[in-house]
């Protein structure tokens, strides 16, 4: 995102630029218009705005001064240029424009009004479609019941005009919208001092459904075929989307230009021209608005948890959420970017937890420690008081070992392990670690074991992976009980269309896979190059309470790894969430609404395999949480040395807030090609 270079060179990089303050809609701006609501039949009232072109101009000037962007790799269209033919045209030339390279850097921006409309009929009947689709409105915007050619721009047609730019340039793609589509957004005309004003980026409600064939030829065309990202591979949008406000939020403008536009060039003016998506994550951070959509993947992690001072009482921005309990002991760092083998400055150790924070107290050796001499003081945990991993262990001096890691409990029979571990003498002496889990056993499976060279350090490896697997995969909270028992999830086999919008949808007649909360598939061999079968959920909202912020994880038993398939925005107290009301459904990985943007999910079975089982695990809070602290992607059995990510959560304050989480095993049979 934002990938500069250096100030002296010209860069690789194309921008579209948009700023709209004149709308063809009506004759003028008067203060007579204040509060009128239009006729149904009547095409709305855009009011003017007056900061929507100097936005636009503003960020032209930062990518010719400070990025040093050549003038002809800039497309500006301001007011008059900027009709519903010349914006889609100008996303088009994008992914057709042969000097742009895959990989190269293309940056967006948008400042005008924004609004929303019903859904088109095809769209409302499907499971997970939003009760508003939201548009940008052109400088032409006028309701044509005939042809719509000048109506506003939907957010699917947007979608689908950068899928086609990202599939053939890349996913170096960030995409600003300084507009906002609150159907409820004030409205009316500026004050005699526009300067003193502020101005809402809304416009009127719309009062008719997106036509069903509107834009067709950009969403319905026939695609290339492309294979369906695996399921440890799933993703979200191939682009950053930097927005104003929520959809339910006003974005304003005063004294000339947008509120939230202001605001993002000054931070990007202090960082200079060496912006990476990770510092533009930050800016996003200070500026408490959202990223939607992100290219970038964490490799294995590991995630610090900041320190503050909360009155008198040392808090830890932390909680159960991410598998923290009363008693687990950490080792604080002078900051977050210290290395985890550096000496550490005290060990604090928590006496209470909540949802996202922890209160802490020091350990008596540690009684010089002050936050105030350590403001950026972060910590990452070294004890934990409850294993949630249960190993047996047949030889004494191995069990010795396991102990003296303190990673896991030790039990005595097999029943109740986790994993058994024993020394191997066969070829080389090696460890064998054997699946002895009931909850996966009790289904008639079998595992081969795994087996790692027998040394301290390749023991403690797998075992701290193993713990980490563990404790998240068997935490949960009852907190939530009474409604997530109201919560049902169905998985279904989806297919790929290759065309429109939805592009992936459910299968005619296919049957709901998950029985009891397990999924049992026979994963069918596909043609080489061609796709396997693809997948995806829906989950229906029955409860009373609010909105709930859903995280999708995927535990791989086989290799132990952690994955996110379905992450909420987290971004501050007022995140946008993608909960549906009572009675209604969201989906993830195929068919409308926020879900729908994550690849379906496919299965494969690794060759000399049987079969082999993992978890989904959907988390449920009632505020939002990030749970990159539990991600875990490198395999325990084919380790790594190379660079350990570290990363720092966001700043959440405390919360009493409730979590809850619904864990789905997944059984996956090597299936069998048919006979001749």
């Amino acid at each position: 995102m934002l990938s500069m270079g250096t100030q002296n060179k010209k860069i690789h990089f194309f921008a579209l630029l948009i700023g709209i303050n004149k709308y063809n809609s009506h004759s003028g701006t008067t203060t007579s218009t204040r509060g009128a609501r239009p006729s149904p039949l009547s095409p709305p009232i855009f009011l003017d705005l007056l900061g929507a072109v100097p936005d636009a101009k503003a960020f032209e000037k930062y990518l010719l001064d400070t990025l040093k962007v050549d003038p002809s790799h800039i497309t500006l269209l301001l007011d008059h240029e900027a009709t519903r033919g010349k914006i889609i045209d100008a996303f088009q030339k994008l992914a057709s424009n042969n000097d742009i390279k895959e990989g190269d850097s293309i940056f967006i921006f948008y400042a005008g009004h924004g609004a929303q409309a019903s859904p088109a009929e095809r769209l409302a009947i499907l499971p997970g479609c939003p009760e508003h689709v939201e548009v940008l409105i052109p400088y032409d915007y006028n309701k044509d019941l005939a042809t719509h050619e000048r109506t506003g721009i939907p957010d699917y047609t947007l979608a689908a005009l950068l899928d086609k730019i990202a599939t053939k340039k890349g996913d170096n793609i960030t995409v600003v919208f300084d507009c906002c589509h609150s159907a409820s957004a004030l409205r009316g005309a500026p004050a005699y001092d526009p300067d003193s004003e502020t101005i809402t980026r809304a416009g009127p409600e719309l009062q008719y459904a997106i036509p069903n064939d509107l834009d067709e030829d950009i969403w319905g065309g026939t695609r290339a075929m492309t294979t369906h990202r695996k399921l440890k591979n799933t993703g979200s949008n191939p682009y950053v989307f930097f927005s104003a406000c929520k959809s339910n939020e006003l974005a304003r403008e005063i004294s000339r230009q947008g509120c939230f536009t202001g605001a993002l060039l000054a931070l990007l003016k202090d960082l200079g021209p060496g912006v990476t998506s990770e510092s533009c994550s930050q800016v996003i951070k200070r500026l408490q608005e959202k990223i939607d959509g992100s290219s970038y993947k964490s490799p294995y992690t590991t995630v610090y948890f900041r320190l503050t001072l909360t009155g008198k009482i040392l808090t830890l921005k932390g909680g159960s959420a991410h598998g923290f309990c009363e008693g687990d002991q950490l080792a604080v760092y002078k900051n977050g970017s210290e290395d985890p083998q550096a000496s550490s400055v005290a060990t604090v150790e928590i006496t209470k937890v909540f949802i996202d924070t922890s209160h802490l107290k020091l350990l008596p050796s540690n009684s010089t420690f002050s936050i105030k001499d350590h403001p950026d003081a972060a910590a990452l945990r070294i004890k934990t008081a409850r294993h949630y991993l249960k190993v047996h262990v047949d030889q004494k001096e191995l069990a010795l070992r396991v102990k003296a890691l303190k990673l896991c409990a030790l039990t005595d029979t097999y029943a109740d392990a986790h994993i058994a571990l024993s020394i191997d003498n066969g070829a080389g002496k090696q460890l064998r670690f054997e699946v002895k889990d009931r909850d996966l056993l009790r289904k008639g499976l079998t595992f081969k074991p795994r087996f790692i060279d027998d040394t301290d350090d390749d023991l403690r490896h797998v075992m701290k992976g193993l713990s980490h697997y563990y404790h998240h995969l068997k935490r949960t909270s009852d907190t939530l009980n009474d409604s997530i028992d109201k919560i049902s999830v169905s998985f279904y086999e989806v297919q790929d269309t290759r065309r429109g919008h939805p592009r992936v949808i459910k299968i005619d007649g296919a049957e709901d896979m998950c029985k009891d909360n397990v999924i049992d598939i026979t994963v069918s061999p596909s043609e080489p190059g061609g796709e396997g079968q693809m997948y995806g959920f829906e989950v229906i909202n029955n409860t009373d309470c609010g909105i709930l912020y859903p995280v999708l994880l995927y535990f791989d038993n086989t290799d132990f790894t952690i994955t996110r398939s379905y992450p909420h925005t987290v971004q501050g107290e007022d995140a946008e969430a993608s909960w549906p009301a009572k009675g209604k459904s969201m989906t993830i990985g195929y068919g409308t609404g926020g879900g729908s943007g994550i690849t379906p999910f496919g299965f494969n079975v690794n060759k000399g395999y049987d079969m082999e089982a993992g978890f989904f695990k959907l988390f449920l809070f009632e505020k939002p949480v990030d749970l990159q602290n539990v991600v875990q992607e490198e395999s325990l059995f084919t380790r790594s040395r190379g660079m350990v990510k570290v990363t720092l959560p966001p700043l959440i304050e405390e919360s009493t807030a409730r979590w809850g989480s619904i864990t789905i095993t997944v059984i996956q049979r090597r299936g069998r090609y048919p006979s001749s």
